[in-house]
């Protein structure tokens, strides 16, 4: 986790003003900076910074542990100041173009930055995510190579490109805008002015938001969610005055608006990002796998909410014998249901001893659970969009290798709130087998009613790896293939703890 993430973390979970007050610390410059590039006027611009920050006070519990945090608070400056714009009478304007002129005047000479900064901001906007990241954090923190590729888990090199590819990027965007300079001369322009010292008291006043403020965080935290999970918005901006305060009322219309261009892996990341946003989840997973002429059927009812809810409710048909199996957490510890109930040490052992696939990836990634998010296929490629049911979907394919098998994958992403509607495998090897543990061995005897003793554990270690032997033998060089549909998708559904609670028997 990076030291920005750190620190947001910390204040979640003891709700610590010290680390918060050192994120402002180091970021309010960016912020200010960029709020007044696109405002124009030092006094909305501290207003917008205000705003920001205490948005990311709001959102941070829904931060992934992945978050580029300047990058983060970058992009909603832009927001922020495009709501503000919306509410502003042309004579503002007119007063901050002309204390923009007086300023102006004032100021050194930059030809270049002169040009550059009214462009600057809508073109980092057009930029993906993973661009976008890289060149905040090398031209307007003005970190080091190695440090870029640090916050981003990229090598020296790889964070190199990906600056270069950025800027490149940025000169084509802004040549067809009619400003052609080099690459070099917009990073070293950037990298000079785009930050400048916010007013001395703006890290205290951040704290104390005005009426004012509070409605623009209202407005533009509106503007965010539509914008994470949708992509693409048709806002309409009514505004009403009642009792002398401003409503602004948002209307969308993504069907007549077509959805900006995305590479694979940021529409993957995209997915995880919004499933870690989600308050609760719920669908039902249908699941059908076949190797090695031996097919299975699982249907999955999966339950999902924060901070630690979950219920996984599975029943499998096979042809070698049925299996049903619960695992459950209503806020009083982890617990599985086969034979009989036990209990488990945390979430990830109840998960990683439940049901397998992707109902289990599905509820990693609205946990942030490391080990068990759901993984990017290798050299991921996007093919035609496609539908699934009624739903418009992003097709993405790539190569896949895990537990001896290789292969591919094929996922179907919905284009409206970027959540899997269905997972295709076709792979072939010979399965690699994971020895159990002791501990799970003993979970497994109690759940039994048979004697956890060194003994008998020994024993079945020794039972399960010949059986695991002759698996291997009867699945080598074996295909397997798979697919998994989720229905009845519900998400930020009140929920409650009777909710997550199974039919014990």
């Amino acid at each position: 986790m990076n030291p920005d993430m750190a620190l947001v973390r910390e204040f979640v979970a003891h709700g610590s003003d010290q680390a918060f007050e050192a994120l402002v610390s180091r970021h309010v410059g960016l912020v200010f900076s960029s709020a007044l590039r696109q405002v124009r006027d030092p006094a909305l611009a501290e207003e917008i910074t205000q705003a920001v920050f205490i948005i990311l006070a709001r959102k941070a519990n829904s931060l992934g542990p992945k978050t580029i945090v300047p990058s983060w608070l970058y992009r909603t400056t832009r927001f922020t100041a495009a709501n503000l714009m919306r509410t502003e009478t042309s004579r503002q304007r007119r007063e901050q173009e002309a204390y923009m002129q007086s300023t102006t005047e004032n100021a050194p000479t930059n030809a270049n930055w002169e040009e550059l900064s009214p462009l600057l901001d809508e073109a980092m906007e057009r930029l993906g995510q993973s661009d976008r990241d890289a060149l905040v954090l090398r031209y307007f923190e003005n970190k080091s190579l190695q440090d870029v590729g640090a916050e981003l888990g990229l090598k020296e090199r790889t964070a190199q490109k990906r600056v270069s590819r950025g800027l490149e990027k940025l000169r084509k965007f802004l040549a067809k805008r009619g400003l052609v300079i080099p690459a070099v001369t917009i990073a070293a322009a950037i990298s000079t002015n785009s930050v400048q010292a916010a007013p001395s008291g703006l890290i205290i006043s951040v704290s104390t938001a005005s009426v004012s403020t509070l409605a623009l965080v209202k407005g533009t935290l509106k503007m965010m969610t539509l914008n994470k999970l949708k992509l693409t918005l048709v806002l309409s901006l009514v505004l009403l005055l009642a009792g002398g305060a401003t409503t602004i009322v948002l209307s969308q219309n993504t069907a007549q608006n077509p959805p900006l261009t995305l590479t694979p892996h940021e529409i993957l990341q995209k997915s995880r990002q919004a499933y870690a946003a989600l308050s609760s989840y719920s669908d039902t997973s249908v699941t059908v796998e076949g190797v090695g002429g031996f097919s299975a059927t699982t249907t999955c009812d999966v339950r999902l909410a924060r901070p630690n809810l979950y219920r996984l409710e599975w029943k499998t048909t096979a042809p070698t014998g049925n299996g049903t199996g619960t695992i459950w957490s209503s806020g009083e510890g982890d617990f599985m249901l086969r034979r009989k109930v036990t209990k488990k040490k945390n979430m990830a052992a109840a998960l990683g001893g439940g049901v397998s696939g992707l109902p289990r990836e599905l509820a990693g990634d609205f946990f942030e659970l490391k080990n068990m998010q759901s993984s990017d296929p290798e050299k991921p490629l996007r093919l035609p969009d496609a539908k699934i049911g009624a739903d418009d979907c992003y097709v993405i394919s790539g190569e896949e290798n895990s537990d001896g098998m290789k292969g591919t994958v094929k996922i179907w992403i919905g284009k409206k709130d970027f959540l899997v509607r269905k997972d295709e495998e076709n792979m072939s090897g010979t399965p690699e087998i994971n020895q159990p543990t002791d501990d799970s061995i003993k979970d497994a005897l109690k759940s039994m009613n048979r004697p956890a003793t060194p003994e008998a554990i020994a024993a079945r270690k020794k039972e399960i790896q010949k059986n695991d032997q002759l698996a291997q033998a009867m699945f080598k060089d074996a295909k397997m293939i798979g697919s998994c549909v989720h229905q009845n998708i519900l998400i930020n559904k009140p929920l409650a703890k009777a909710d997550f609670m199974p039919k014990l028997p």
